[in-house]
């Protein structure tokens, strides 16, 4: 044995000393082979591929000569050789070079050694693997912890590497937890941990804190103490980096995090059950609780984001393992500290709209970092507690809804949000709080009324309001105190409709009630915790957990005293939501477990928020004769009682002067204040208020659809204003909801608690909706009538689109709605696209951008920016309008007569083009010309009328359909669709008139050297029947004069050759897709020579990039080689060759590529 000792120090000394990578394999196979030799640790040795020894860490390293401080005395030795382990194998990223060779100095020898690559690298990091395990299985001892110390300061410049030691050195510590509480040398590891939570290095930090847990929960509460103390002082210093803080205040986080840890580990039992059972739960000890409030109360006021989030979590963290009254106590404090140097008496916080600028708030650093452990307590808190100082409370984070800062406004936002629904079951608390938010902000008449009277480059009217940090005027007034309220309301909203869907038709039933235009803004953190439950497969998709809500609640209805922690409380009861299904009835029941609740449980805990709210209304308004007078005349604090029951606080002074509002009132005031931001100067009230608007409305809908009926009556006329503008808007919103509920109505989901009471509900929004559309839509078309092109126009254009779509119109409306909206389309077309041949020849109408008229600023304008003249705004006009049409236009369009759909298929089939990158628009505008276009050839080809206009129309038609063909930025599987659809369009037509076209669109797509120009066939003086497939065409000349073939007059060069201007938009304008400034930026000159630096930057592309063009051309090529083939039978079908002979036409180049392609 002790030869193999002494064998084993040479090795490693040897190993220290050498010089190549052939050496280190030697000696690190040396070392091998005297461990397997060792007693008790063969077992830890098994040959593996025959090459190497793989040590699996059975290896008793308890035994004493299988200790490395053994096996290994010298300190010094054992220090370089733990230095050189972990350097060799975690340093391969910081090697360097010596001439032509990667080198590698060692931090432990001073060593070159290189820096192998491939098969001996492979090796070395087996065989150093190895040897790490065996390091980690070793006990604990004073020599290694040198070794470690010794190792770190080496490799101190390397960051890698001492990240990989700190992360062995915490497991080394985490396998030997047991023995650490006896351990002689703790002030050492003490120090190296401390080192690792003040690195400079992230990673080192994050690492160190992830496992400081389990370690320092091992050590007497003396060692604990002390590691405590110091991190408290690294916190506290002003000295300190923020590294250094930031480290520290993730280790206090740690260590706390331990009591949590062993009171959750008492109970299998889910985290959010409540049992009533004692639990043994260690108290925190004196040292944390004492010192932790000022520590984290000095770093919420770090200006290092990270350090506040961490400041916040620790103290959530202790919160979460101490009794309610510590949670309590320290809610207070942090609302003491918001108060702080903000006001000068609490008597101001009983009226926040009595509060006068200039204001002083926190910073902005310490009001986030206070907010963010205000939500935390509010999580966990039990209601009934706040109730005592609710009006300080809520006043304060209405206060804070003002703060210049928009973070600091988004979280207290986020606070209203969870107190809404923490008060879930207690209606008349959630009405407070509306009540709350909508305090002091009276919406102004005058401004809600007044009429626009613009013209084409004037604003249209706003309100200028002050700014929070002005010196007159009220606090409430400014603009940043609104944009709180309306980031308050956003939220509420979103929970309303949640919790309605939730209760009203069950948990699957609710993704299907889901509007698509705020599918993925509903989602919320609340659906994380669902519960695990075997549910049928239709239902699987878009669950919503509700076990979260009933957790919230269940807290109302149980004592809280100072001697229970949260976690005791969370376990006492557990009010458990089960889905039983019931033949096709799907039920929500409660199971109460391990005792009573102690109260009365609310007659409206099983109805959503607006339900509950609903009856309270009806109570007031006494509308439901079964309630006695003396419940419609109950005040505040006995509905509160009603609610809670017996474990209702005490009545405090403030609940004495509450006066309800119905909710109904309430919530058209807030539809009021949103509009009247709509008209707002400062834009992130009007961004704000778009988001609001759509989850306000469906929120209106679901409680009191009147309330929308009483708007629609009595603002939506011709008289363009702030409340006409919304009235649209709501009646779109209206009809888009309507659309989706209408399929549930005539196909009712299996899920439905009761599907009798459920139809009941959709039908009223459904039959309101539907009754309100013939009264409104001529208002709507008299709105659109107007010269004038801004988005109240739009919006009533796209509102009749809509509405012809999907509701059956009377037949009196339909012709001169319809009539008004295609006016407004092709007008709209011809001012932003004046030059080509579909505004000129096709539409015939005048499209002097003299005419057009739109405002450039404000709520009605259709420009983000200011543009420069007329020209830009109208295509900013035509993006909003297409943006919002192009989802109901297929549906428009197959209702209208042939003869008005083919005069816009051209249009459409530019907007595909123009739109091609953006995927949805592209895509309805394809399919809506693929449905149509089959419409327009059926009535070509069977109709004895005059057709010569739907021959224009396809004609015109199909030269965009080429020209979308060279667009580099079209997708060979976007190509082969558009190919088909020519295909579809081309029957009828006169192959004379289009081949030449989309062969030369085929080639410049292939072939950078050809350019493409749409010809201005048909000639005005021409005979439109030559466009017709019906007349014989006798074959022709190859030799023909191309000059015959007009050219279009307007080409703007691009890539691939010369573009149509029907394709290409002014390059200064902002609506211009990215794809298509692209394209056109890196195109060929008019005689396809390319410049020398194109030259050089194609020479110089990646390989890659280049075997990707080339598959991505092959593909390309053997599309337009079907759809050639295709092409030929069709115009071979009416007279033989003609195919061949207008081949013959091209240029000798182009007429070999296509045949090449043909023959592929």
């Amino acid at each position: 044995m002790t030869s193999s000792t002494n064998g084993l120090c040479d090795c490693a000394m040897a190993l220290l000393s050498a010089k190549s990578s052939t050496d280190e394999q030697i000696m690190l196979k040396s070392i091998h082979r005297h461990l397997s030799d060792l007693t008790g640790a063969a077992k830890g040795f098994q040959n593996g591929n025959g090459n190497q020894n793989h040590f699996h860490g059975e290896m008793s390293t308890h035994h004493l000569e299988s200790q490395i401080v053994v096996l290994i005395s010298d300190q010094d030795v054992l220090n370089k050789l733990t230095c050189y382990v972990f350097d060799r194998r975690y340093g391969w990223s910081e090697a360097g070079r010596d001439g032509m060779r990667r080198v590698r100095r060692m931090s432990s020898t001073g060593t070159t050694l290189e820096a192998s690559d491939g098969h001996m690298k492979a090796v070395l990091n087996d065989l150093l693997d190895n040897i790490i395990r065996w390091y980690i299985h070793q006990p604990l001892s004073v020599q290694l912890v040198h070794a470690f110390e010794y190792t770190m300061k080496q490799v101190s410049d390397v960051h890698v590497v001492r990240n990989r030691t700190i992360i062995h050195f915490m497991e080394w510590l985490r396998q030997n937890q047991e023995e650490l509480q006896d351990f002689e040398c703790t002030q050492l590891i003490q120090k190296l941990i401390i080192a690792a939570l003040t690195d400079v290095w992230s990673a080192i930090r994050n690492s160190c804190a992830k496992s400081l847990g389990p370690i320092v929960s091992h050590l007497s509460v003396v060692e604990q103490e002390k590691i405590f103390q110091k991190l408290v002082k690294l916190c506290v210093s002003e000295t300190s980096s923020w590294q250094a803080v930031e480290g520290a205040i993730m280790g206090i986080n740690s260590i706390i995090q331990q009591y949590t840890e062993k009171a959750d580990s008492r109970s299998t039992t889910p985290q959010f059950s409540l049992h009533n059972q004692s639990m043994d739960i260690p108290q925190v000890p004196n040292f944390i609780s004492s010192e932790i409030h000022n520590v984290v109360f000095k770093l919420l006021y770090h200006s290092q984001l990270t350090i506040r989030e961490h400041a916040a979590k620790a103290l959530s963290t202790y919160i979460s393992c101490s009794d309610v009254q510590e949670a309590y106590s320290t809610f207070q404090q942090v609302i003491q500290q918001l108060l702080k140097d903000v006001v000068g008496s609490t008597d101001v916080l009983s009226s926040v709209e009595s509060i006068k600028l200039p204001i002083q708030f926190l910073d902005a650093y310490a009001a986030e970092g206070l907010l963010s452990v205000c939500l935390s307590i509010i999580k966990v808190l039990p209601l009934q507690m706040m109730l005592s100082d609710w009006l300080t409370y809520t006043n304060t984070f209405l206060l804070y809804l003002s703060h210049p800062a928009s973070t600091v406004r988004q979280a207290t936002s986020s606070i209203f949000r969870y107190l809404v629904s923490k008060c879930s079951h207690c209606p008349v608390l959630v009405s407070l709080l509306l009540q709350s938010l909508v305090q002091g902000w009276i919406p102004n008449t005058d401004i809600l009324q007044r009429e626009e009277k613009t013209t084409a480059d004037q604003s249209c009217s706003s309100h200028v309001r002050a700014s929070v940090t002005s010196n007159k005027g009220f606090l409430l007034d400014a603009w940043e105190s609104r944009e709180g309220r309306l980031l308050a309301y956003e939220l509420i909203m979103k929970f309303f409709i949640k919790n309605h869907w939730l209760y009203t038709f069950g948990p699957a039933a609710s993704s299907q009630l889901r509007r698509q235009n705020t599918d993925s803004e509903i989602q919320s953190e609340d659906e994380e915790n669902i519960p695990e439950e075997k549910i049928k497969e239709h239902e699987r998709t878009h669950s919503i957990s509700c076990t979260e809500e009933f957790e919230k609640t269940s807290v109302v209805f149980h004592d809280s005293t100072s001697e229970q922690s949260l976690p005791q409380m969370r376990r006492m009861f557990y009010r458990k939501v089960q889905f039983k299904s019931e033949g096709r009835l799907r039920v929500l029941e409660y199971e109460k477990m391990n005792g009573d609740t102690g109260g009365r449980i609310s007659r409206y805990s099983l109805l959503s928020i607006l339900s509950q709210l609903q009856n309270i209304d009806c109570t007031v308004n006494n509308k439901n004769p079964n309630v006695s007078q003396q419940i419609r005349n109950s005040t505040f604090y006995q509905k509160l009682q009603d609610t809670l029951g017996n474990k209702t606080p005490p009545e405090m002074e403030w609940m004495t002067s509450v006066q309800l509002t119905p909710l109904k009132q309430t919530l058209k005031r807030i539809l009021l204040q949103t509009v009247e931001s709509l008209g707002d100067s400062q834009w992130e009230l009007r961004r704000i208020t778009k988001q609001v608007l759509p989850c306000l409305a469906e929120v209106i809908r679901w409680y009191d659809i009147g309330t929308l009926e009483e708007i629609w009556q009595a603002h939506l006329s011709t008289r363009p204003s702030l409340l006409t503008y919304a009235a649209v808007m709501l009646l779109q919103e209206s009809m888009l909801h309507c659309i989706h509920l209408t399929p549930l109505l005539q196909r009712p989901p299996s899920t439905w608690q009761h599907e009798d009471s459920c139809k009941q509900i959709l039908q009223k929004i459904v039959s309101s909706v539907t009754d309100q559309i013939p009264t409104c839509l001529p208002s709507l078309d008299k709105l659109v009538q107007r010269s004038r092109y801004d988005r109240l126009s739009v919006l009533a254009a796209t509102t009749i689109i809509l509405a012809h779509a999907h509701f059956d119109i009377p037949s009196d409306q339909r012709v001169s709605q319809i009539a008004s909206v295609l006016s407004y389309w092709k007008l709209l077309f011809g001012f932003t696209h004046p030059n080509t041949r579909i505004s000129k020849e096709l539409l015939q109408q005048g499209t002097d951008i003299r005419l057009f008229s739109s405002p450039f600023e404000g709520y009605l304008s259709c420009c983000l920016v200011k543009p420069e003249n007329k020209f830009q705004c109208a295509k900013q006009v035509e993006k909003v309008f297409v943006s919002a049409s192009h989802r109901a236009l297929q549906s428009f369009l197959q209702k209208l007569p042939v003869e008005s759909v083919c005069s816009l298929m051209p249009i459409v089939a530019h907007y595909s083009g123009l739109f091609i990158e953006e995927s949805s628009i592209c895509r309805n505008m394809r399919d809506c010309l693929h449905r149509v276009g089959i419409r327009v050839v059926e009535y070509v080809t069977q109709s004895r009328d005059d057709k010569q206009t739907c021959l224009m129309c396809l004609h015109l038609t199909l030269k965009e359909l080429a020209a979308i063909v060279t667009l580099k930025s079209a997708e060979v599987h976007l190509v082969q669709r558009y190919l088909s659809i020519y295909l579809t369009l081309c029957k009828p037509m006169n192959p004379v008139k289009h081949l030449r076209s989309i062969f030369l669109a085929i080639c410049s797509r292939v072939s950078e050297g050809i350019h493409f120009s749409v010809d201005h066939s048909p000639r005005p003086n021409d005979d439109l029947c030559l466009l017709s497939n019906d007349i014989p065409i006798p074959s022709t000349n190859s030799s023909e004069s191309l000059s015959d073939l007009d050219v279009e007059d307007t080409v703007i060069i691009g890539s691939p050759g010369h573009f149509p201007e029907s394709l290409t938009l002014n390059l200064s304008n902002s609506s211009l897709p990215s794809g298509l400034i692209s394209s056109l930026s890196q195109g060929s000159d008019r005689d396809g020579a390319k410049s020398p630096s194109d030259k050089d930057s194609e020479s110089s592309d990646w390989d890659s990039w280049d075997e990707d063009n080339n598959e991505e051309q092959s593909a390309l090529t053997q599309a337009f080689g079907e759809f050639l083939k295709c092409l030929k039978k069709i115009c071979d079908s009416s007279s033989h060759g003609l195919f061949e002979a207008e081949l013959k036409k091209l240029e000798t180049r182009e007429r070999s590529l296509i045949r090449e392609i043909i023959s592929n």
